[in-house]
């Protein structure tokens, strides 16, 4: 059974980048596409993914915020951060239980095998 994901950021083009790079295995399942924190939650709550993938920078609610929210809510939930701000993720993701972080920057092979990795672990 294919894992599913639901991509969370403010740009439209990064979710279809993202998408792209997460389908092309045939291994994942985009179950959804949130544009801001707030309607990550929603959908969160009614699609119930096996993994979220949130930007850290939105409008209305943050990464950090609405991760803190998702953890609560789903607690069996991967969330992940994918971020042009690794650095400032990885010093977060451990105080509030974020699994995983992703730089924007990194190549399609290494963001689908960091992917994996949190998905099967």
């Amino acid at each position: 059974m294919r894992k599913s994901v639901l991509i969370v950021d403010d740009h439209a083009m990064i979710r279809s980048a993202l998408r792209f790079v997460l389908e092309i295995s045939g291994e994942l399942r985009i179950c959804g596409e949130a544009a801001d924190g707030v309607e990550a939650i929603e959908k969160a709550r009614e699609l119930k993914p096996d993994l979220i993938l949130l930007d850290i920078s939105m409008p209305r609610m943050s990464g950090f915020a609405t991760a803190l929210v998702l953890k609560q809510m789903l607690p069996h939930t991967k969330v992940g951060f994918c971020t042009l701000y690794p650095e400032t993720g990885q010093k977060v993701a451990s105080t509030i239980g974020v699994d995983l972080v992703i730089a924007k920057s990194d190549s399609a092979d290494r963001i689908l095998e960091q992917v994996r990795s949190v998905l099967h672990s």
